[in-house]
């Protein structure tokens, strides 16, 4: 297991223990994902975060997780790189792990996105 401390990146808990768990699932997840599970969290709990700041908060969350795995593919590849174990890893959890076109890809959407949120 990951012995990483827990997502603490908004005031809220209950967004910050979903993101968690999406985190721990080394999945992908898009700007609309991460819009989805602010607003089903903010539902369930009845946080009464307004439009607005669920979207501020949506962007911003989207790309601290982008962050995240960034540097949690960067470490597993520095852990990995020239072992013989690298020929196994599953790439289900992380196609740019061994992908550096879609690595690249992902850096340069990354980009973007921040240069939108920003406008």
């Amino acid at each position: 297991g990951d012995c990483s401390p827990g997502y603490e990146g908004t005031s809220y808990s209950a967004i910050n223990r979903r993101v968690e768990r999406l985190l721990r699932h080394g999945e992908f997840p898009d700007h609309w994902d991460v819009c989805q599970l602010i607003d089903r969290v903010n539902e369930k709990h009845q946080l009464k975060i307004a439009e607005k700041e669920r979207r501020s908060l949506s962007g911003r969350v989207f790309l601290e997780i982008g962050e995240i795995l960034k540097k949690q593919r960067q470490r597993n590849w520095a852990a990995l790189f020239g072992s013989h174990l690298t020929d196994e890893i599953k790439s289900e959890k992380d196609p740019a792990l061994l992908d550096p076109t879609l690595c690249q890809t992902l850096d340069t959407s990354m980009k973007e996105g921040r240069k939108k949120l920003d406008q």
